[in-house]
């Protein structure tokens, strides 16, 4: 998810809207949001361990799952390809991923 605090932009007409959440409390409406987030990525990612998933290669050790996570490599693979992997380990913002086949059809 991308957050971030909502902030009025001049001749817009939300700029005009009455009722303005302080910045402040946008700002903690925000980091309550990307701490939620946090904990149910923590929790969709637990439940990928094991499982085969297709990545897109971005570099020749990074790429993106098919849930767009992301996912670094095991072993060098070549860049702007697809490997199925098996995810093998679970980082705060990553997901560590052992290729098994190239090139999925």
């Amino acid at each position: 998810a991308h957050v971030f605090p909502y902030s009025e932009r001049p001749g817009t007409v939300a700029a005009r809207l009455p009722g303005a959440i302080p910045r402040p409390e946008r700002r903690r409406r925000a980091q309550a949001l990307r701490e939620c987030v946090r904990h149910i990525q923590g929790r969709v990612w637990a439940a990928m361990q094991g499982r085969t998933v297709q990545v897109v290669l971005e570099t020749a050790t990074q790429g993106r799952a098919e849930t767009y996570a992301p996912c670094r490599l095991t072993r060098p693979m070549p860049a702007g390809g697809m490997v199925c992997a098996t995810v093998v380990a679970i980082s705060a913002d990553h997901l560590v991923v052992r290729p098994t086949v190239e090139n999925p059809s």
